[in-house]
């Protein structure tokens, strides 16, 4: 019976002060998944994340710290490579590194994806866990992209 007592819990842009710990407490988190260490960020990302207006509130945020955890090569991530995952951006596309920007939720998925596969070295299982999706979901992905079920090479494919 939630209802008794009811909480209101203002959006994130109304609380900018919980983005720096938040932003913290989820990059830690998608290391452990990944078994990696933490993806560190650029002043110029930190001073984007406090400011933007976070339409997608705390789940956005969270999805584009665990993009950023699985995308990221070792370097501090910039605020250019952050713009063109947020909602909404007013920014130009900017290069983003090795993820190439235009893409649509699709192609970008699928990238993910892909990427992600030849991190593991082909493991779907830890692939899935990463990802925050159930192992039967990545088979029917990678089986709907042609993918035969051994395949341990996806970065290549077309």
């Amino acid at each position: 019976r939630l209802n008794v007592l009811p909480l209101r819990v203002p959006p994130l842009r109304e609380r900018r002060e919980d983005v720096p710990p938040l932003v913290q407490h989820f990059l830690l988190q998608s290391a452990a998944r990944l078994r990696k260490d933490p993806c560190t960020l650029q002043a110029d990302a930190r001073n984007l994340l406090t400011e933007y207006h976070w339409p997608g509130n705390v789940r956005e945020l969270e999805n584009l710290m665990t993009r950023a955890s699985v995308l990221n090569t070792g370097k501090p991530i910039s605020a250019d490579e952050l713009w063109p995952w947020l909602l909404n951006s007013t920014q130009p596309m900017a290069a983003a590194g090795e993820v190439p920007t235009g893409l649509n939720m699709h192609d970008m998925e699928r990238k993910l994806i892909e990427t992600t596969l030849e991190q593991f070295g082909g493991h779907r299982a830890k692939t899935a866990e990463a990802l925050g999706i159930g192992l039967r979901t990545l088979s029917r992905k990678l089986k709907q992209w042609g993918y035969a079920p051994r395949t341990r090479s996806f970065a290549k494919a077309s």
